[in-house]
């Protein structure tokens, strides 16, 4: 009870003020290996039979009704997604870098901001001004 709610009120105000610090960061792993913990006690817990409310020990049916009910939500609140962004964006960028020369960084870099200037301008014309092009260019008479 006491670390989901530290997970209610602390991880918001960490996440929004981007609290960096150790000892924030060890609680919160602490509290994510807790609830690691929990998954593997229900597996071995028993539970009661809806109908004739015998005790099941038997942990085939013990997994397969905790998989059916709650595992999931239990398992998603489980896993680490922003370690796991963090170490993706750090592998990506890693091979992005090894594949590619610097020149090869800035070309890319180059042409996508090149595309940006054009959504906001606009194509190029490579004829003539036409009457539609001076228009375009005209001040606003306020």
């Amino acid at each position: 009870m006491i670390t989901a709610c530290y997970n209610v009120f602390m991880l918001p105000i960490g996440i929004a003020f981007r609290v960096e610090n150790q000892i924030f960061d060890w609680t919160s792993q602490a509290v994510d290996m807790i609830f690691v913990l929990d998954i593997f006690i229900v597996f071995r817990t028993t539970i009661l039979d809806d109908d004739s409310g015998e005790e099941i020990r038997d942990g085939k049916i013990i997994a397969s009704k905790y998989i059916k009910s709650r595992f999931t939500v239990d398992f998603l609140s489980t896993v680490p997604f922003d370690y796991i962004a963090l170490v993706s964006i750090i592998y990506l960028t890693a091979i992005f870098f090894m594949h590619f020369s610097l020149g090869m960084v800035a070309l890319i870099g180059a042409i996508i901001l090149f595309s940006f200037a054009m959504s906001l301008t606009g194509p190029l014309c490579f004829t003539k001004p036409s009457i539609v092009s001076i228009e375009r260019f005209k001040p606003l008479n306020l």
